[in-house]
């Protein structure tokens, strides 16, 4: 790990917080264009679990919880947006080949037509999780039974639904 003298660390802190704002912004502004053109999306997200639990993070430019997870881009296998997103989003590299598929769901959150996949994928142990804390501000391995006390995203609250009625 680097060490920052205090000028470098303020700069790299103000550099974090100019981020999140135009994250932020960029966040509201997406908001009024699904508003207004209400478009279809793909996306998917990854349950992360080690005997810890179940990998929760939170986003710089919305207040709810959610799991690791993304937009797919173009005609990308649902697969491999799930292991670019979660290198991207906690820095953790997950194989296609341990996603197990948990479900699908059809909504209209914020506006947008979207199909959501979702996977599981089972860690033997708690492993390092590296956010940039500009689009990832928190990530952590929560016990299912500490989830509900949390704002949770729609996302979040259908996949433990599923797995609930699954097992």
């Amino acid at each position: 790990m680097k060490r920052l003298n205090s000028k470098a660390k303020a700069a790299e802190i103000l550099r974090d917080r100019l981020w999140r704002a135009g994250l932020k912004a960029a966040y509201r502004a997406s908001r009024v264009f699904f508003y207004i053109f209400r478009p279809r999306t793909r996306g998917v997200n990854v349950a992360l679990w080690c005997p810890d639990g179940l990998l929760v993070i939170r986003n710089s430019y919305k207040p709810e919880y959610t799991l690791p997870g993304g937009y797919r881009k173009g005609h990308e296998d649902p697969r491999d947006t799930a292991v670019r997103e979660t290198a991207e989003e906690i820095g953790v590299h997950i194989s296609r080949r341990g996603l197990i598929p948990a479900g699908q769901i059809e909504s209209n959150y914020e506006y947008k037509r979207e199909t959501v996949t979702f996977f599981e994928y089972h860690l033997p142990q708690r492993c390092d999780l590296k956010i940039d804390r500009r689009e990832v501000v928190w990530a952590d391995f929560v016990r299912p039974g500490e989830i509900p006390a949390l704002p949770c995203s729609p996302h979040l609250v259908y996949y433990l639904e599923h797995r609930r009625r699954r097992t």
